[in-house]
């Protein structure tokens, strides 16, 4: 059966198993729709799995290692810390003098940040606050070491940042010996580096509640990857193993995802927020095709295509290496989807009660 209704002098052509259906000056046939769908449904997939690289996901050790001999080997963003103020570091500001000595492997060149191997950092009240606040950082970024210290003429950062170039080699043991008092010095491998003169003072500034973290930063997002196989302080006359201090907490390790498959709540913020107006309009065109590819079907029958085809298209990105499940994606694929539906059905509907 055909009905073919005319209003304002515009055709309108609806119906259960018809070839087309004409919205307005524009006639869009239901093979043509489901067509569109087609290349829709493409798209959406093309943009989940992009570059199609799959992989059977695994799961991984992480955490931290204790070795042997003591030492700590970092594997993933997992870190050793703190629970408090360590407690020497009243008698550091106290007495104004400092001594830290690392002995340590990077695993690989490819960090940055930098890449905590220690730091002195605040609480992470607000997600960003510990990278932002620190006594002392030893970090590295590349092959360079990174070295952070408030100190005179510095900001809370300890900005300017003192940069040794290239001594840091992967898989290279190496001796990292810095000392505060009325001077500062650092010392790589044995070879005096930098002396900075004059920063007495330097604990006046320093805060007393910081914590202490060593192979990432509190807040988990400057992750360091390699082992730290010694870690002592010397604060005025008390002297610390950090490694076997119990004052630290070790995490251990164990098996877990991979992070890309934990972290599916992906952002959708000021900087992908262009990405996200292109996944909901992309949803709004599936939903747009869907109810004229099959015009006569109810509302509830269209209403679930777009969400089942994002389910798919997440769901396939678990077996793409590069990828990750986005929740984010999923609702606004979802809701783009329902809105394109509802504002086809309602027009479809519209023009089928103008012209009865």
């Amino acid at each position: 059966m055909k009905a073919t209704l005319k209003a304002r002098g515009v055709a309108l052509t609806v119906g259960a198993g018809e070839d087309q259906v004409d919205l307005g000056p524009v006639r869009v046939g239901s093979r043509v729709a489901r067509g569109l769908l087609a290349v829709g449904v493409l798209l959406l997939l093309v943009i989940s799995w992009y570059p199609f690289e799959f992989e059977v996901p695994a799961t991984e050790v992480g955490g931290v290692q204790t070795l042997a001999d003591g030492s700590l080997r970092f594997l993933d963003d997992e870190f050793a810390s703190t629970l408090g103020p360590p407690s020497w570091l009243p008698v550091a500001i106290r007495e104004e003098a400092l001594a830290v000595s690392l002995r340590v492997r990077p695993t690989t060149a490819d960090q940055g940040g930098p890449a905590r191997m220690l730091a002195l950092s605040a609480e992470p009240v607000e997600e960003s606050e510990d990278v932002l606040e620190h006594n002392l950082v030893i970090g590295q970024s590349g092959t360079d070491l990174v070295l952070r210290v408030v100190r005179p003429g510095s900001d809370v950062q300890g900005r300017p940042e003192i940069v040794l170039a290239d001594l840091l080699t992967p898989g290279t043991w190496h001796e990292i010996d810095l000392e505060l008092a009325g001077d500062l010095r650092v010392s790589i491998d044995g070879e005096p580096q930098v002396v900075e003169p004059g920063i007495a003072g330097w604990a006046a500034a320093w805060d007393p509640d910081h914590r202490l973290s060593l192979g990432n930063t509190l807040s988990g997002t400057r992750e360091w990857a390699g082992t730290i196989g010694r870690a002592r302080v010397v604060a005025g006359d008390q002297q610390v193993d950090l490694l076997a201090s119990d004052e630290l907490d070790v995490p251990g390790v164990g098996r877990r995802l991979p992070p890309r498959l934990v972290d599916a709540a992906s952002r959708v913020g000021t900087e992908p927020l262009l990405i996200g107006v292109l996944h909901t309009l992309l949803g709004v065109g599936l939903g747009v095709v869907v109810v004229l590819a099959w015009p006569a079907r109810p509302f509830a029958h269209h209403l679930w295509v777009v969400p089942a085809l994002a389910v798919v298209a997440n769901l396939g990105k678990v077996v793409v290496a590069t990828r990750h499940p986005s929740i984010a994606t999923f609702l606004l694929q979802s809701g783009g989807g329902g809105l394109g539906a509802l504002a086809a059905f309602a027009v479809v509907n519209r023009r089928r009660r103008e012209n009865l």
